[in-house]
């Protein structure tokens, strides 16, 4: 059995004001709340605040990337179905994360102690960490499910398909894999409230 690394303590969050600060720049129309505490947290923006549906919000997310990295896009985006809603009321929400090491998407679901990010999320965590994590790095990005379209694909339907962003230098990509691959160098982030 594959033994989860929790690479947590390693990676501390930038101060929650200036994450928000951030994200408020690249996401003008989203409303700042009045009091920020001061705390350890992660900051993410909620999808619902950029537009209505998640395929318009991670293609707002994959322009603000393009600011800082070539994006290479290698996924149909209107194949993606959030599975993770984190629900949130607020444009802004925080809190902890773990990151996990090196783990399939099959092995982190028997121990998941919280919510699984999406593109969108992960995205977030990029634009507030920039160098902060080391390169190369992937993300899964099991918060969201991919259906892939190839030949036979639907003969395939009971595999699951997850997508995941990698960064290499000032390169990023946008990809998907199976859920029983682990992908080495790779985090899986988990959010809890």
């Amino acid at each position: 059995m594959e033994r989860a690394k929790n690479l947590s303590s390693s990676i501390f969050p930038e101060n929650l004001k200036d994450q928000i600060a951030i994200l408020s720049l690249y996401f003008p129309r989203i409303k700042v709340p009045q009091e920020i505490p001061y705390t350890s947290a992660f900051g993410f923006i909620n999808w619902r605040s950029v537009t209505k549906n998640y395929q318009s919000a991670l293609k707002k997310a994959i322009q603000v990337l393009k600011r800082n990295f070539e994006v290479h896009l290698e996924i149909n985006l209107e194949r993606i179905e959030k599975k993770e809603d984190l629900k949130a009321k607020e444009d802004i929400f925080w809190g902890k994360v773990e990151l996990f090491e090196n783990l399939s998407a099959q092995a982190m679901k028997k121990i998941k102690k919280g919510y699984f990010l999406g593109i969108f999320e992960t995205a977030c965590l990029i634009l507030t960490h920039i160098g902060k994590f080391p390169k190369p790095v992937g993300f899964n990005c099991l918060g969201d499910r991919y259906y892939p379209s190839y030949p036979g694909s639907e003969l395939r339907k009971h595999l699951i398909y997850h997508p995941y962003v990698y960064i290499s230098k000032n390169h990023l990509w946008i990809r998907y894999e199976w859920e029983r691959v682990i992908r080495i160098n790779h985090l899986t982030p988990v959010f809890s409230f």
